[in-house]
């Protein structure tokens, strides 16, 4: 299978608004694993419905409006009261996020959070986090299909464990759906599950991609990408915050000047918090999520920068190289948020090579909800807690799907005075 690398801010940006590079590869976690469909792992006009009509529905959920930002505070509330509850002893902030991560995905797609207490959201939890470390260490059998599957059916690679741990979600998933079949009312839509229900029920069942095994795929898909993605991000800003102790102190006083102490940071207040933009931008920047973007497969024959791509040509955007661009970033290896601002540091700057939920027609179609999961987080966290590492800081990273602290991450939480 040919594959190209593209490493240049230009070359994706002239690749990704093409039609041609709209396809996506068969998946070794879904078409290998699990044979399961999902919007995230379509192409064509298959992906085109499911798109369009799974982004339509979540924002008559909420999505991006205020109403799922009051549930995200609601889970703010939840998490800082159990930080208080440590008296300041130290914590691994991974599992504390995992439930407000996954209860965010569990609102829009079940009409319910999980409580924290709730077994069955930390075994979800538990399946995706280990499914995606794993997968992420076989990555390079993407690019051998049939030896993919043959290295699924023996076992290969832990590939035993990430289908046990696909079956145990796919199976939760299953059993929401049937609940919801037993309750459904095509005239109170509670949630994604209902509003895609209702659908099939519209639909010709025997043209339409509106099928169980489709609304399983995509749920599947809302907590494989939704939850482990934005619990990272947050992780790695706590951690980055909490080694340079200055800017957390800039950071407090901008959020208290704004925003006070009592109520926490909106998302619509972001605009008057230049530094605090900044710095998120600075960290999505300098640890970019997912170095390597989602791969893509060229459905015709086409072209970048007068190369030609040949049909069924593998591709994938190295959104790393584009934060690491010499050409674009002075130091790049240096975190500095302030690159991010104007000479007065009162404007942030918009710098259109920051893609770290990639661009295009199949960007990252939960960019607003991640957005505004990891900003009400890192700001309502910082308005409460002074945060400090208890031990020297260590960036080692650890490469899978996507680009995670190499140790889970200790800190300190203590509160503000």
């Amino acid at each position: 299978m040919d594959a190209i690398v593209l490493n240049d801010f230009d070359s994706i940006s002239e690749a990704f608004k093409k039609d041609e590079f709209l396809g996506r590869p068969k998946s070794v976690a879904f078409n290998v694993l699990m044979e399961l469909k999902g919007f995230g792992t379509l192409s064509g006009n298959e992906w085109k419905e499911q798109k369009r009509f799974t982004l339509y529905q979540l924002r008559n959920l909420g999505f991006g409006k205020i109403s799922m930002e009051k549930h995200i505070n609601d889970e703010m509330i939840d998490l800082c009261q159990r930080i208080y509850q440590l008296n300041g002893k130290p914590v691994k902030i991974r599992t504390l996020l995992a439930s407000s991560t996954s209860s965010n995905i569990s609102a829009l797609v079940f009409g319910k959070r999980f409580a924290y207490t709730d077994p069955n959201r930390a075994i979800l939890d538990e399946c995706i986090e280990r499914a995606i470390r794993k997968l992420g260490q076989t990555g390079f059998i993407t690019f051998f299909p049939s030896f993919a599957k043959f290295c699924a059916n023996l076992g290969l690679f832990g590939l035993n464990e990430v289908k046990k741990d696909f079956m145990i979600v796919n199976n939760y998933i299953r059993k929401q759906i049937n609940e919801h079949k037993q309750t459904l009312d095509d005239n109170y839509i509670r949630d994604y599950i209902d509003a895609f229900l209702v659908k099939m029920k519209n639909e010709n069942m025997t043209k339409t991609s509106f099928t169980l095994d489709m609304l399983a795929g995509n749920v599947q898909g809302f907590f494989a990408a939704g939850t482990e993605t934005v619990k990272t991000s947050i992780e790695w800003a706590l951690l980055i915050i909490a080694d340079h102790q200055h800017i957390q102190r800039e950071v407090q006083t901008e959020i208290d000047n704004i925003c006070g102490r009592q109520v926490f940071p909106s998302w619509s207040q972001r605009n008057a918090m230049p530094l605090t933009q900044a710095v998120i931008n600075e960290i999505f920047r300098w640890k970019t999520i997912s170095p390597l973007n989602l791969l893509r497969i060229t459905t015709n024959d086409t072209s970048v920068d007068n190369y030609t791509i040949k049909k069924d040509t593998v591709v994938i955007a190295n959104l790393w190289a584009v934060h690491n661009d010499p050409l674009y970033w002075v130091s790049p290896h240096q975190f500095n948020p302030y690159r991010f601002l104007s000479d007065d540091r009162k404007q942030m700057l918009k710098y259109d090579n920051l893609i770290p939920f990639s661009i295009g027609k199949r960007s990252c179609p939960g960019e607003s909800l991640a957005q505004t999961e990891i900003f009400v987080c890192f700001t309502a966290l910082l308005q409460k807690f002074n945060i400090s590492p208890i031990n020297e800081v260590s960036y080692e990273e650890d490469m899978g799907l996507i680009l995670r602290p190499k140790h889970a991450v200790t800190l300190r939480f203590e509160p503000r005075l």
